[in-house]
């Protein structure tokens, strides 16, 4: 593919290696043209909404959580192309990158993010590499994919995860190290669980 095209981007979330609270808008557009190199000429757009909240005050231990949720569509023209993947580390994640493609896709995530240890503060390769924090997560992703015509099956995932709080370079930067083991329920025993490693959360 080759092409031009445009993104907007609104970002509430902070902070932003691990999002206590925040919102994020991010809408794209692209065309390409076999004119500029592309195989074929096509248009795709993609839309993504997603929320943090904290739980309110009052709930103790369960105060100290927050509750995640995005929505995401992409659509593309012509049909005929499997543009979009519905599976990833940063889309369903109880599917690999090539099941369930499409030229057209739909995702919803929910999950609950809680803490597991706080205030960790080890510092290892002198002082390069620091753990602050070590929260976990219960997730829910499901989606489809529409590709020639047709709708492919609704894909529920369910998992858990973990998420290590780390400062780099002593405090110049912060990230959050993920790990999630996902499983889709109701499409087949051939399928999952699946596991993902990245670099900051989901959304």
């Amino acid at each position: 593919l080759d092409a031009f095209g445009a993104r907007y981007r609104l970002s509430t979330m902070f902070p932003y290696w691990d999002p206590v609270r925040g919102r994020l808008i991010e809408l794209t557009a692209e065309y390409g043209d076999k004119a500029y190199g592309s195989f074929l000429n096509y248009y795709r757009m993609t839309a993504e909404y997603g929320v943090v909240r904290p739980l309110p005050d009052g709930l103790g231990w369960f105060s100290k959580s927050r509750l995640a949720f995005r929505a995401y569509g992409g659509f593309s023209y012509p049909d005929t192309f499997p543009l979009f993947r519905l599976g990833g580390g940063r889309r369903l994640r109880a599917l690999d990158l090539t099941q369930q493609t499409g030229s057209s896709v739909w995702l919803m995530t929910l999950e609950w993010r809680y803490p597991l240890w706080a205030d960790i503060d080890r510092d290892t390769i002198d002082h390069v590499v620091g753990f602050r924090n070590l929260l976990g997560t219960v997730f829910y992703d499901v989606g489809q994919s529409y590709l020639r015509g047709q709708w492919g099956p609704v894909v529920h995932g369910v998992g858990v995860g973990l998420r290590l709080d780390t400062s780099l370079f002593a405090f110049l930067e912060r990230a959050s190290l993920r790990v999630d083991l996902a499983q889709p329920v109701g499409i087949g025993p051939r399928y999952g669980p699946v596991l993902w490693f990245g670099l900051n959360q989901v959304f």
